[in-house]
């Protein structure tokens, strides 16, 4: 649902801010994690090839970090894509091979990638056409695809998914001052918050303790972050 709203709203804005909004703290959140991860490296005595791979080069050291350059992609691609057929074998023809391949089991970031590509997808579907129409072609489509076998994603979460996303964009309004703030630390808290959680995990909690340490501390640490250092997210 995040993706499709993503692909949605963000393909309505000029590409430069999108850009200083997804890649700029995937970068800046790149080059943290990366020190985190060789310092642990150094301070445990594991070599440095331990602690990365080849496909961090795509997602950034963390692998929560993903969805930002590929989200960025994604609004891109409803951007530059100006011809109809074009945008209809996108559609058709990603979302086909998407669900067949999201069937096999992929290592990172393959199987992020292909997990939520369905989702993208609807969501690039619903920027260049009527959103209505696109939830009703989407159903058709998933149950097409669920009837060839397994997918990425059930038939019911995609649809959920559209439909809430539906409603968001039907029922959209101006953003005031409270909902802004209450949505501003949003990515802060989802880029930060497995530091958070590594940190509390080598204090001993287990259990809700540490899931209440892990999301008090996040949604504090992005408050802070969006106060006094909102470059940062």
């Amino acid at each position: 649902m995040f993706m499709m709203l993503l692909v949605y709203f963000g393909a309505g804005r000029p590409l430069a801010e999108r850009a200083r909004r997804l890649l700029t703290p995937w970068l800046i959140w790149s080059a943290i994690y990366g020190a985190l991860k060789m310092a642990d490296a150094i301070a445990s005595g594991h070599p440095l090839s331990d602690e990365f791979d080849w496909w961090m080069l795509t997602t950034g050291p963390s692998i929560h970090l993903w969805f930002l350059p590929f989200g960025f992609a994604f609004v891109a691609l409803a951007q530059v894509l100006e011809s109809t057929i074009a945008r209809v074998a996108v559609v058709v023809i990603g979302f086909i091979v998407f669900w067949r391949v999201g069937a096999v089991s992929l290592s990172p970031p393959l199987r992020e990638w292909m997990f939520v590509a369905p989702a993208a997808i609807v969501g690039l579907a619903m920027r260049w056409w009527s959103p209505s129409l696109v939830l009703a072609l989407a159903v058709v489509a998933v149950v097409l695809a669920a009837s060839l076998g397994p997918g990425p994603m059930t038939v019911w979460k995609l649809g959920i998914a559209a439909l809430v996303v539906l409603a968001a964009i039907l029922a959209a309004r101006p953003g005031t001052p409270d909902s802004t703030w209450l949505g501003s630390p949003s990515l802060g808290i989802y880029l930060i918050h497995p530091a958070v959680a590594a940190v509390a995990a080598r204090s001993g909690l287990q259990g809700w303790p540490l899931y209440l340490v892990v999301a008090g501390g996040s949604i504090a640490a992005a408050i802070l972050i969006r106060r006094y250092a909102g470059w940062l997210a």
